[in-house]
């Protein structure tokens, strides 16, 4: 299942917040429960149009984002610094 399948933008919902779709629980509140020290359970215990798995799903989904978007900056950061330090005149190079 891909985000667009579990999150809803629509500007008549909310003004276009992302929400859980078929819901109107906007993305940010499950992240905020978490941030917060709410568990999962209570966080559905609050918004029970939230199923689990969706709630589940864009956990992992997020997850699955920020660990791929970190790794693609450690990467481009890698290949940057060898880039710089080989292009680098030898007399840049000693200090």
């Amino acid at each position: 299942m891909n985000a667009g399948q579990l999150i809803t933008i629509d500007p008549e919902i909310l003004g276009g917040t992302p929400v859980f779709r078929g819901t109107r629980v906007p993305i940010r509140t499950l992240f905020e429960y978490i941030e917060s020290n709410y568990s999962l359970e209570e966080f559905l215990e609050c918004f029970p149009s939230v199923s689990r798995e969706s709630a589940r799903l864009t956990l992992e989904c997020s997850e699955r984002a920020l660990l791929h978007s970190a790794l693609d900056k450690i990467l481009l950061d890698e290949t940057y610094s060898q880039t710089k330090t080989a292009t680098q005149p030898a007399s840049e190079s000693i200090r």
